[in-house]
This record gives C-alpha cells, structure tokens and sequence, in this order.
C-alpha cells in the first residue's frame, strides 16, 4: 500500500517542481520592450545596415580616383559607425534617455559630412568622371 501510494505521488510531486521551476524562471524574465524601443532598434540596425553599405561604395569610389583625402573621409566614417555602435549598447543596457539623446546628435552630425565631406568628395570626383 505505501509503495502503491508512493508510485501515484511521485509523478505528481514532478510535474509540481517542474511547474514551479518554470513558473519561476518565467517571473524572471524581463519584460517585452515597448514597441517603440523594438522599432528604434530595428532603425538603428537598418542604419548600420546602410551605412556600411553606402561607406563600402564610397571607399572603393575615392580608391579608384586615388582621393587625397581618403584616410580623413574614411576616419569620418569609422567614428560614425563607432557612433552607432554605441546607440545599440545603449539600447541594449536599457538606456534609452541616453540613446535618444545621442541619436539626436546624428543629424548634424550627418548633414555637416554631407556638405563638408562629400561635398568635397564630389568636387574632386567631378574632373576625373567627366
């Protein structure tokens, strides 16, 4: 009787623990991200994405045109990527004050390249392809 009675709460006892066990380690998982901190992720990561893309471009551009001031346009480069590599740390430590706030300062940041850096970029490109 005892080993019968043994042998019908065993299974039973298990399936508590085990749901206990995952009832707790389910208490400590972190909450979802709100959609908004999902979506400026997914911004970030398609700006990496790009970015990489349109620098590879433009090094090969100023390579094939021996651009003088290759080693200077491409050190502008790394430090934006350097830039947005620290937004997606941030994002991931949950700072998301910070993150917006440097975000914020990639925008002049990218129109000054622009003029300053492409501008003169294509200024010297402009001879060569014509």
């Amino acid at each position: 009787l005892g080993l019968a009675l043994v042998a019908t709460l065993l299974p039973a006892f298990e399936a508590a623990r085990i749901t206990i066990v995952a009832a707790k380690r389910e208490s400590g998982r972190g909450q979802r991200s709100p959609f908004w901190q999902r979506a400026f992720l997914d911004l970030l990561l398609l700006l990496v994405d790009a970015s990489t893309d349109h620098f590879a471009s433009e090094h090969e551009l100023m390579r094939s045109i021996a651009y003088p001031a290759y080693d200077v346009h491409v050190s502008e480069h790394n430090l934006f990527l350097a830039h947005v590599s620290r937004l997606l740390e941030n994002h991931a430590q949950g700072r998301a004050a910070l993150t917006l706030e440097s975000a914020r300062a990639l925008r002049p940041w990218l129109a000054e390249h622009i003029r300053n850096q492409d501008g003169a970029l294509v200024a010297y490109a402009q001879p060569a392809a014509g």
